[in-house]
């Protein structure tokens, strides 16, 4: 199985989302050390695409996708990095793991940076 590894940027200042096709490393004198130098926030790719076929990163904001087809606007979620069980998960749901199946039952409407107001809910 191939999986795929890739990042997005979000750039502050200039308010706009990037595509990330390079990280530099610096190394310590010792050359045992290393340490990412990156001055964007990173969202790494989850490697699933949602029911709409956007591609899932990191800090994205979802909402599930009711039986009917409508979404679920009372509870917007948030795509956490679960590091117990190396797995993406659905934030606060735990034991929600989003994979190939459990994607196509959520629509990704936004993320942390470009949609803040979404945190509220």
């Amino acid at each position: 199985m191939n999986r795929v590894i890739k990042f997005r940027g979000w750039d502050e200042e200039k308010k706009i989302m990037f595509p990330v096709f390079d990280l530099n490393w610096d190394r310590e004198q010792d050359d045992t050390v290393c340490c990412l130098n990156f001055q964007f926030p990173l969202m790494q790719y989850t490697g699933h695409e949602d029911k709409n076929g956007k591609e899932i990163y990191e800090n994205d904001f979802y909402n599930w996708v009711l039986r009917d087809g409508t979404l679920n606007k009372d509870r917007t979620m948030i795509v956490k990095w679960e590091t117990e069980d190396f797995s993406w998960n659905g934030g606060e749901m735990t034991g929600f793991h989003i994979g190939p199946e459990m994607s196509k039952e959520i629509v990704i409407i936004g993320n942390i940076y470009e949609n803040s107001e979404l945190l509220n809910q």
